[in-house]
């Protein structure tokens, strides 16, 4: 697994790569600042798939300048991507502010901070300096990960700082001054202790802890009833804390009895016992997304007012490129084709590439309740305009 995901990770850092040259080569211009923006998107296919939407879009309302225009709008997309993933951080506050900060962080930002961690997690030993030099790199990530990291190793007695002292790493059971080399790379000399030190900081980021969407992850687990989903989403909640996996695992027991798939109480290998078989999957996750539907009121996911603001960034891209309101079509009853009933078009596709920058989950729906929005909002101004009284 831990192969799997080191070769992951360097796929993804080729893509970058690789997707940063075609930029460049296509623009004929240099553009350093965007390869580290790349790096802020959830889903480099998509960033690709962007790109090429976005000088479709362009070609099809003039040739003049393309390569420009198209260019401008990318970097548009990124900066608001990186708006969205930053949230509200004062820049001017002092590093030291940071590293003995307690109060909590924008949550798009604890998002960003809890995938950099991650990612450092997952990480090969000798790949640790690169990918840690990497983020740091850029200032606006600097403040919050180095604070996670400095709060996490002082907590387990990895780090201190004194007076008269400066910081000191303890490597080896002696305590070493971080004089000529970084603090936060001294941490690195011991593996193990430095993979404690990032179980610690990703369990102390509140959002790990919250917003856990159950119903798309049961629809999920629905409509792909696989053992690794089921293991997924149980390992997911248990990394958030005990109390939730207690709940998590009776509402499986309950669904258990309903169904009569475990009728005596959930056994401890459940997962195993039922991993070949889907439609005992389909069925648990059926009856546990009843029993959350019973007891909460509403559906799907909360309004997020930061996702709201980015698809209007990209929305404002798109105008500024084609001299058009985004928007999608819709094939009726009436069409017979593959699209019948379907939500296509240009704008529709454009949404949802640049919505998985931010979120590889998002999708269609999503994409067409905020092209909705942004169009109803639109009119309401187009008739607030022409009827100022």
């Amino acid at each position: 697994m831990a192969r799997q995901e080191s070769c992951a990770h360097r796929n993804e850092s080729a893509a970058i790569r690789l997707l940063h040259g075609r930029l460049e080569r296509f623009s004929r211009r240099a553009v350093p600042e965007i390869k580290w923006k790349l790096g802020e998107c959830a889903d480099t296919a998509a960033a690709n798939c962007l790109f090429r939407l976005l000088f479709k879009a362009a070609r099809e309302t003039s040739v003049a300048d393309l390569a420009w225009r198209v260019l401008c709008a990318y970097v548009r997309v990124l900066d608001a991507l990186i708006e969205y993933r930053t949230g509200v951080v004062d820049r001017g506050e002092k590093m030291h502010r940071f590293l003995h900060r307690e109060d909590r962080l924008a949550p798009a930002l604890e998002l960003r901070l809890l995938g950099q961690l991650k990612k450092l997690r997952r990480g090969r030993p000798k790949d640790w300096q690169g990918l840690l030099e990497k983020m740091v790199a850029n200032p606006d990530h600097v403040p919050e990960l180095l604070s996670a990291l400095w709060r996490a190793a002082t907590s387990i007695k990895l780090l201190r700082e004194g007076k008269g002292r400066g910081i000191e790493v303890r490597i080896g059971g002696k305590w070493e001054k971080a004089s000529e080399e970084p603090w936060y790379l001294l941490l690195m000399t011991e593996p193990q202790r430095f993979l404690s030190l990032l179980d610690h900081a990703i369990a102390s980021v509140p959002s790990q802890k919250s917003d856990f969407d159950y119903k798309r992850r049961l629809r999920e687990l629905i409509q792909h009833p696989t053992s690794n989903k089921l293991h997924n989403f149980f390992e997911d909640i248990r990394a958030r804390s005990k109390d939730e996996n207690a709940v998590a695992k009776d509402r499986f027991t309950r669904a258990g009895r309903t169904t009569d798939i475990f009728p005596n109480g959930l056994p401890a290998d459940f997962i195993d016992r039922i991993a070949n078989r889907p439609a005992q999957i389909r069925k648990l996750a059926s009856a546990v997304l009843d029993q959350i539907k019973r007891t909460t009121r509403g559906s799907g996911r909360p309004a997020d007012e930061a996702m709201q603001g980015y698809a209007d960034r990209i929305a404002a891209a798109y105008n500024e490129l084609t001299g058009k309101t985004i928007g999608y079509a819709r094939g009726t009853g009436n069409v017979r084709s593959p699209r019948q009933g379907r939500t296509y078009g240009l704008g529709a596709e454009l949404m949802i590439a640049a919505l998985k920058l931010a979120d590889a989950s998002m999708g269609i729906s999503q994409a067409q309740a905020h092209i909705d929005r942004i169009r109803r909002l639109a009119r309401q101004n187009r008739l607030r305009l022409s009827h100022p009284d």
